[in-house]
């Protein structure tokens, strides 16, 4: 994990900027040609200016998981989840995440 401290010259604060972020990953063959890959995101303390005040946005979390199939050493198949937990994440103010999200695709090396 990290924690950030920024110096600032001439902003009030560090807006947009986490304070904090752990990032946990782990990848786990099974069989020689299955891969599997589990990562789990947290990002918190993040300030944005609203109004004549501030905000602090709820921390962010991400439960990320990715199948890959390795059919050939030129080819794979693989599915890839993001936010599984479905939590409606803000990073941004305004810009909440989309909720899960998939992606089925496929890679050829030649």
């Amino acid at each position: 994990g990290d924690c950030f401290f920024y110096a600032l010259e001439s902003a009030q604060k560090p807006w947009h900027h986490p304070r904090y972020q752990v990032d946990l990953a782990s990848t786990y063959r099974l069989y020689d040609k299955v891969r599997i890959n589990g990562a789990c995101y947290w990002l918190g303390g993040v300030e944005v200016p609203e109004a004549n005040s501030s905000k602090q946005l709820e921390d962010v979390v991400d439960v990320r998981l990715v199948l890959e199939y390795q059919w050939s050493s030129r080819f794979s198949i693989f599915c890839r989840g993001e936010n599984l937990l479905n939590y409606r994440n803000e990073r941004y103010l305004h810009y909440p995440d989309r909720g899960r999200r998939g992606m089925i695709s496929f890679s050829y090396a030649w």
